[in-house]
């Protein structure tokens, strides 16, 4: 039986949520920081930021995921991708100048 004599009830009128936006921050002034080189606990990663920034040409993406994923292979499926998207943002931009 559910009355909420024994167990309180999940929908209760004197429970309300909390709706004030403005509580819990300004958006005025909030600036997320998504840096993947400013992590608290990179002392422990297997791989240094030189050789992220060597194996991932100085993509971003690339870097990213492997800070992330702190796999290589993922990394570099990422570069190929970007590299591959590069060479055809490349050659569209080439036939609009053709045309």
């Amino acid at each position: 039986r559910v009355d909420g004599s024994r167990h309180k009830l999940l929908f209760q009128d004197d429970v309300k949520p909390i709706y004030n936006p403005l509580q819990f921050g300004d958006d005025r002034r909030y600036d997320p920081v998504h840096d993947p080189y400013r992590l608290q606990y990179n002392a422990s990663l297997v791989f240094t930021l030189d050789e992220v920034r060597v194996a991932c040409q100085n993509v971003y993406e690339c870097e990213y995921d492997y800070f992330l994923t702190g796999r290589r292979e993922i990394a570099m499926n990422t570069l190929e991708v970007q590299s591959k998207l590069i060479e055809l943002k490349h050659k569209g931009s080439q036939r609009g100048k053709l045309v």
